[in-house]
C-alpha cells in the first residue's frame, strides 16, 4: 500500500498514507480512528476492495460510538463536502469544516465567491471584535446556499493583529459565532496529536508489508492513549 504521497515539508515522498480522527471531550483527547489509505491500483493487486480517503472518513464516521449529547465533527477543507456532511446528518451529529476561498456561494440571492463575500463585507464594516478563549478576532457570520449542500452558517475570522484568516462552514446555524469559533479553535488539538505521535515514532518503522505499519501506527497512538491517561 505504499505509494507516493505529498508532504507540505519534503514534497512528493514514498509512504503510508493514514486518514485518522481524534476524540476530544474537555480535557480528554484520544485517538478515535485510524485508516490506510491505498490508491486503486495497490488495493486491486491486493485482492482488497478501493476506497478514497473521503469513504475511509466515512467510515470511521459510522464506526465511532457517541460519548456525549452532542457530537461535533471538525476537518479541514480536504473533507468539506456533501459525502461528510450528509454522513454526519445520518447520525444526528453537526459538524464545522473549513472551507476554500475560491468556493461559490450565494448570499442575499447573490452569488459570489467566498473571498469576494469577505471583501464585500469587509468594506461595508460588517465584521465585529470578539473575544475567544483569551484571544481577540475579527469575525462575520453569513447564511448562505449551496447547490451541492443546501443551506449552512460560514464564519469568517481573523485573528487580531495577524493575516491569520479562515473560512469555517457549519450546519450549527443557530448558533452564535463566539460558539461556532470556539468548536472550531479545538483543531489545533488535532496537530498536537500528530507532533507528539511523530515525537513517539510514528514514521520510524522499516518499509516492510503494509500491514506492519499498520500495527505500527496502533501501537504509537496507544502509547500516545496511555501517556495522556498518565498526564491527567
Amino acid at each position: 500500500m505504499v505509494c507516493y504521497n505529498h508532504s507540505s515539508t519534503m514534497g512528493t515522498v514514498l509512504s503510508h498514507d493514514y486518514v485518522t480522527s481524534l476524540y476530544v471531550n474537555n480535557s480528554t483527547s484520544i485517538p478515535d480512528g485510524l485508516k490506510l489509505y491505498g490508491n486503486e491500483k495497490k488495493c486491486n493487486e491486493k485482492g482488497i476492495e478501493f476506497k478514497t480517503r473521503l469513504q475511509l472518513a466515512c467510515d470511521i464516521i459510522d464506526e465511532h460510538t457517541p460519548l456525549a449529547k452532542k457530537t461535533i465533527w471538525l476537518w479541514d477543507s480536504w473533507f468539506t463536502c456533501q459525502e461528510m456532511a450528509s454522513k454526519c446528518k445520518t447520525h444526528k451529529y453537526s459538524w464545522i469544516g473549513e472551507i476554500k476561498s475560491n468556493r461559490i456561494v450565494f448570499y442575499e440571492e447573490k452569488r459570489y465567491r467566498i473571498d469576494e463575500l469577505f471583501e464585500k463585507i469587509r468594506l461595508e464594516g460588517g465584521f465585529f471584535d470578539i473575544v475567544v478563549k483569551g484571544e481577540v478576532y475579527s469575525a462575520f457570520k453569513a447564511d448562505v446556499f449551496m447547490p451541492k449542500m443546501s443551506y449552512f452558517s460560514i464564519v469568517m475570522n481573523v485573528k487580531a493583529n495577524t493575516k491569520d484568516m479562515h473560512f469555517l462552514c457549519t450546519d450549527l446555524v443557530d448558533c452564535s459565532v463566539e460558539e461556532i469559533l470556539g468548536h472550531g479553535l479545538e483543531r489545533h488539538r488535532i496537530e498536537d496529536f500528530y507532533k507528539e505521535a511523530k515525537a513517539l515514532g510514528f514514521w520510524e518503522y522499516r518499509f516492510r508489508a503494509s500491514e506492519a505499519a499498520l500495527i505500527h501506527a496502533h501501537l504509537v497512538t496507544l502509547a500516545y492513549t496511555l501517556l495522556d491517561v498518565l498526564r491527567r
